[in-house]
């Protein structure tokens, strides 16, 4: 009788597997609960991943209630144990498990709920390992460890222990193709801004955007230079915000930081236009809109009703280009070399002679004057040269000279 139900066991554990590795998550927790429940002893190690994982896939979401993720919590610190993952290539989904209900609290701001959860994992057991998915590769569990811990701890505003464990993991954490530690850095820079070490935070964005031109790391060194009261680099970071990344809705804040860097500078008229910019998104989302905010627009005699935002977006898109390159100089030179089956070309610089990176979709003019010999104007911009892994320029706004 007990080895027939020892193979009932057995084949039910092999279905829920399999339920498993044809992705049914849910079916396969639910079967390796029942099972569990019934006779845990008759699971090993390899069920014991397998029901994890389901666990992990099934119940540990957007979807999952507070109250289920901290069951799901203690039910998994009271029936499993950790693995020592530290020189495998294995991710441990005991601990995955614990790293996600952790990033759950701290995306519903449940701060303290997040650290005690990952403070029952050994840091030193987490693999370094970083798995491929289609976007490249993603964090690994010390990294994930790492990030979390350090944005609790950044939630409930304990500024000096997460600056302490952002010293501890550039120490712990090898460099990777995640770029993880690039990214705790970044906390680093907005703790900073929290404390009011603007020039530290702008030290270390300046060297991030190099590598990663995002609108939200463009719109930070804006908002540090604005604390700073330097409006002419407040203003060059946040016209690059806006043009990096057009979405209106990512850059509601950006905007609103550029009426009032505009309204610094005494340029009224295209500061009051960010403002009317911001009103009719609010407007035209049902957004809440602020008194003051109201207040400029009813000063300005503008249409309360209008809802048109994207029309203000298309009449502000020149402004902001001409402020973007309003205080740099416009080089001459002469097209060097071309790479068509590339795209890219060099321009020698009549300047310093230096030769000058391009590529095509800079250039203003039809591609069919790119070619050895034109004569042409450009700005030079700062840039990064990830086949060597170092700064470097191009050339942009690249017109013919006639």
């Amino acid at each position: 009788m007990k080895m027939m139900q020892m193979n009932h066991t057995n084949q039910n554990l092999h279905t829920a597997r399999r339920l498993h590795n044809s992705y049914n998550y849910v079916e396969a927790e639910e079967m390796y609960r029942a099972l569990f429940l019934e006779n845990k002893d008759a699971f090993e190690r390899n069920d014991n991943v397998f029901f994890l994982k389901s666990i992990n896939k099934s119940r540990i979401n957007d979807n999952s209630s507070t109250y289920d993720l901290e069951k799901e919590a203690n039910f998994v610190l009271e029936n499993f144990n950790q693995e020592d993952c530290s020189n495998r290539i294995f991710i441990d989904p005991y601990a995955e498990i614990l790293i996600n209900i952790a990033k759950q609290y701290n995306n519903r701001t449940y701060y303290l709920k997040a650290i005690t959860t990952i403070w029952n994992l050994k840091v030193d057991f987490l693999t370094t390992y970083n798995p491929v998915n289609p976007n490249g590769y993603t964090y690994s569990l010390k990294e994930k460890w790492y990030s979390s811990f350090i944005d609790s701890l950044m939630g409930m505003e304990k500024y000096d222990d997460a600056i302490k464990y952002v010293n501890e993991a550039m120490l712990e954490l090898p460099n990777s193709k995640s770029n993880a530690k690039l990214w705790i850095r970044y906390k680093l820079a907005k703790i900073y801004h929290q404390l009011g070490n603007y020039e530290d935070a702008v030290e270390i964005l300046e060297d991030i955007i190099n590598v990663k031109k995002e609108n939200y790391i463009y719109k930070l060194i804006a908002d540090n230079y604005y604390a700073l009261n330097d409006y002419d680099n407040a203003l060059k970071y946040a016209i690059e915000a806006v043009l990096v990344n057009k979405n209106v809705q990512n850059n509601i804040n950006t905007y609103m930081l550029l009426g009032d860097i505009l309204d610094k500078k005494d340029l009224k008229e295209e500061s009051i236009k960010h403002y009317y910019l911001v009103y009719t998104y609010r407007k035209a989302n049902n957004h809440r809109i602020e008194d003051n905010l109201s207040q400029i627009i009813e000063k300005a005699n503008l249409d309360m009703d209008n809802i048109d935002y994207r029309k203000i977006v298309k009449e502000l898109i020149p402004l902001w280009n001409e402020l973007k390159y309003d205080n740099m100089v416009r080089y001459s030179g002469t097209i060097k070399k071309v790479f068509e089956e590339k795209g890219i070309g060099f321009i020698r610089n009549d300047f310093d002679s230096n030769d000058t990176f391009f590529s095509f979709k800079d250039f203003k003019d039809s591609e069919d004057f790119i070619y050895p010999g034109t004569k042409v104007s450009f700005y030079i911009e700062e840039s990064f040269d990830y086949s060597k892994g170092r700064e470097s320029t191009k050339a942009v706004e690249i017109e013919v000279i006639y």
